[in-house]
């Protein structure tokens, strides 16, 4: 165990010499996460990593540890002999806390980085499961009206007994022996979707590898290749969700229905991986998983302005801009922009959407609903912006709380009766909703409800809010 100030971390020779160490550098330099104190955990037990050692290297002639190093980031200075005091004594932490005027040891905890022992592309380590707190990557002014929604589920850390959180989706860059860039995108699924549903089972890449394989393999599981779309959408359907695999190209010319997938799956934190083609000048470079993790939209949601995404071959929360307009089917982020890059061009292909069972009602199935498109095309006449949003209704609820609205009943498309407020949060309603958000003026004016458990959906309800 070790104590070390940031600023003498040397990313390349503790991390490995790869894009990754980079990328990391690069992310825990920026002055919002301002990391001053590393903690040094050696010889640590990684549960995922000796799934993926007893599968692959424990058959390796080459002697490779079973153990890892972890590294801890603060963004507070603290030293070696606070850090044993706090161990030995629990009330000189209570005591260190109060004097620097500090709640607990979460806030000032930025997040972790596996290193595991493993050789690749000339380097003798790599890095396995990271887990950083979000940001955006650029400073936002104050007074513009963004807001940055993420992929995230509250995760607990045992450092030496000390109990830290970080809400975050985690990362593992791939491992080509046990797990592809495929694989990698699942595993960083798995956490959030295992969050909202309990399912899929938390796995490591070589399981998660291994699973996938089953289906359709035309090439031996480890060392791996990577996973077909196929694969990957029987991997969420062998795991106890439903899956499907959207091509984005028949709705360019519905320009925002990209906008639609991203937004409402990525607001109720259900992550989903998106499928990209990488040009050069020559051709064709490659194809490649992401895992779409969250998105910057104007305060109104009417309009998404970057996404982010866990890119296994750079790192987490990486910001992607969109390229000609504003609709996200061709991308600019590190792939292209990084020093001597060859690509030229990143096209978005198709989105694998993991879905809960229950969840019938599809963006597909939206944009091709004629009571939908109709409702659209009269709010767009008079003038209203639109958002989309999935949502479950114990959450739908919570946010009515704090609101002032009146509901309107709908069966058939007519209107059917009144119910105050209580009477609305009261009554049970369907568990999945789609949400047609109306706003004039930046004004959030109405709701209308689908109910998404249902292929064929009338609208069931719409609340209209008190605020003008």
């Amino acid at each position: 165990m070790d104590v070390i100030e940031h600023g003498s971390l040397d990313y390349i020779s503790e991390f490995g010499n790869t894009y990754n160490s980079r990328y990391f550098k690069k992310y825990l330099s920026d002055i919002k996460l301002n990391p001053i104190t590393v903690v040094v955990e050696d010889h640590y037990i990684d549960r995922q990593y000796l799934v993926d050692y007893s599968h692959y290297y424990s058959r390796s002639f080459n002697i490779i540890p079973k153990h890892t190093t972890r590294y801890h980031f603060f963004n507070a200075n603290f030293d070696k002999s606070d850090l044993l005091s706090w161990l030995a004594d629990y009330n000189s932490l209570e005591s260190w806390l109060e004097m620097n005027k500090i709640s607990n040891l979460s806030e000032i905890y930025i997040g972790y980085i596996i290193v595991k022992p493993v050789p690749t592309n000339g380097s003798d380590r790599l890095i396995g499961r990271a887990a950083l707190r979000p940001y955006d990557g650029e400073s936002i002014d104050e007074e513009d009206a963004h807001e940055n929604i993420f992929v995230t589920f509250k995760q607990t850390i045992s450092l030496y007994g000390l109990e830290l959180s970080l809400e975050t989706l985690p990362f593992q860059p791939q491992d080509k022996c046990v797990g592809a860039c495929a694989s990698a995108a699942i595993w960083a699924t798995n956490y959030s979707l295992n969050s909202l549903f309990r399912n899929p089972p938390i796995r490591s890449l070589s399981e998660i590898t291994k699973i996938s394989s089953r289906f359709f393999e035309t090439s031996r599981s480890f060392p791996s290749n990577g996973l077909s779309i196929e694969q990957m959408v029987q991997y969420y359907k062998q795991s106890g969700l439903d899956a499907g695999y959207c091509l984005v190209d028949p709705f360019k010319k519905d320009s925002k229905f990209v906008w639609l997938i991203i937004q409402s799956f990525i607001e109720m934190r259900n992550p989903i991986i998106g499928a990209i083609e990488l040009m050069t000048e020559e051709g064709l470079y490659g194809r490649h998983a992401v895992v779409i993790s969250g998105y910057r939209s104007n305060k109104e949601k009417t309009r998404i302005e970057r996404l982010y995404v866990h890119d296994d071959q750079w790192g987490p929360f990486c910001s992607v801009k969109s390229v000609n307009g504003d609709y996200f089917y061709e991308w600019s982020y590190e792939w292209d922009k990084e020093k001597d890059s060859t690509i030229t061009e990143i096209k978005l292909l198709g989105l694998i959407i993991p879905y809960y069972e229950k969840i019938r009602l599809t963006p597909e199935s939206i944009y091709k609903s004629q009571i939908i498109r109709e409702h659209i095309s009269f709010f767009k006449s008079e003038g209203y912006e639109l958002s989309f949003h999935l949502v479950q209704i114990k959450d739908y609820k919570k946010t009515l709380l704090e609101k002032s609205f009146n509901v309107e009943i709908y069966k058939n498309g007519i209107k059917v009766s009144d119910k105050s407020k209580i009477a609305f949060l009261t009554d049970p309603l369907p568990r999945f909703l789609w949400i047609m958000r109306a706003y004039k003026g930046g004004i959030h004016i109405m709701d209308l409800a689908f109910d998404a458990s249902e292929l064929y959906s009338d609208e069931l309800f719409g609340i209209f809010y008190n605020s003008l």
